[in-house]
C-alpha cells in the first residue's frame, strides 16, 4: 500500500520491526522474582509552552487478520477475514503537559503517520503525506487495498459506512471530498525497533 506525497504515491516501508519488551527483575533476599514486561505503545506528549490543547490524528497499516468462529459442537461455521488496509483516526486531545497513548501495544511496524494542531491554531504540525480525514469532528477512515494499491476509501460513520472508489478517473483527493472529507498533511515518524516510543511536541 502506498500513501500520497503531494501528487505522487509515497512508498510503504516493508520492514516490520520485531519488538521485545524490556523486563524488570526484582530481587529479594531469598529469590529473584519473575520479570515484568515494560508497558509498550506509541505515545504523544504536548510539551509546548504557548499552545493550547493539541488535536492528534494517526494513520497506520493493518496487516489483516483471520478469525474462525466455532459453532456449539466446536466445528468451524464461519471464517472472518479482515484484509490488509490502512486505518486513519482522529482526534485524540492532548492538553498541555500531558500525554496520550495512541497505540497501546508493541508497534508492529517502523513507520506511523500523524497530524496534529493546536485548538487555538497557534501550532500546526503538518507534513508531506496527504491522508484523507477531516480537521474538525472525530472520524475513522479505512483504505481498502488491492494488489498493494489503494482502491477504495471507507468512512465509518454513526449511521453506517460510506465508500468512494479510487481509480484512474477518481483520484484520492476527489474520492475523499466525495465523502465530505479533505486531505490532511500528515507527518511520518520512525519508531525504530523499540517496544515503546514517545514523540514530544515542542515549541
Amino acid at each position: 500500500m502506498k500513501l500520497y506525497t503531494g501528487s505522487d504515491m509515497a512508498s510503504t516501508h516493508d520492514a516490520i520491526g520485531k519488538f521485545l519488551g524490556g523486563v524488570v527483575l526484582l530481587a529479594s533476599a531469598l529469590a529473584v522474582m519473575a520479570p515484568e514486561p515494560v508497558l509498550a505503545g506509541l505515545e504523544f506528549c504536548n510539551r509546548t509552552h504557548g499552545a493550547s490543547t493539541l488535536a492528534l490524528a494517526l494513520a497506520h497499516y493493518n496487516f489483516g487478520t483471520s478469525h474462525v468462529r466455532s459453532s456449539k459442537d466446536d466445528s468451524s461455521d464461519l471464517t472472518i477475514i479482515v484484509q490488509p488496509r490502512w486505518t486513519i483516526r482522529g482526534w485524540w486531545e492532548i492538553p498541555q503537559h500531558e500525554c496520550v497513548t495512541a497505540i497501546d501495544r508493541d508497534p508492529d511496524q517502523t513507520h506511523y503517520y500523524y497530524y496534529a494542531y493546536s485548538q487555538d491554531d497557534s501550532y500546526n504540525y503538518s507534513g508531506d503525506y496527504q491522508v484523507c480525514g477531516r480537521r474538525y469532528g472525530r472520524f475513522h477512515v479505512e483504505y481498502k487495498i488491492d494488489n498493494n494499491e489503494l482502491v477504495q476509501i471507507l468512512a465509518l460513520k454513526p449511521w453506517g459506512i460510506d465508500t468512494a472508489s479510487v481509480d484512474s478517473e477518481t483520484g484520492l483527493e476527489e474520492a475523499c471530498a466525495d465523502l465530505g472529507y479533505e486531505l490532511l498533511p500528515f507527518n511520518q515518524v520512525d519508531v525504530g525497533d523499540t517496544g515503546n516510543y514517545t514523540l514530544n511536541f515542542t515549541d
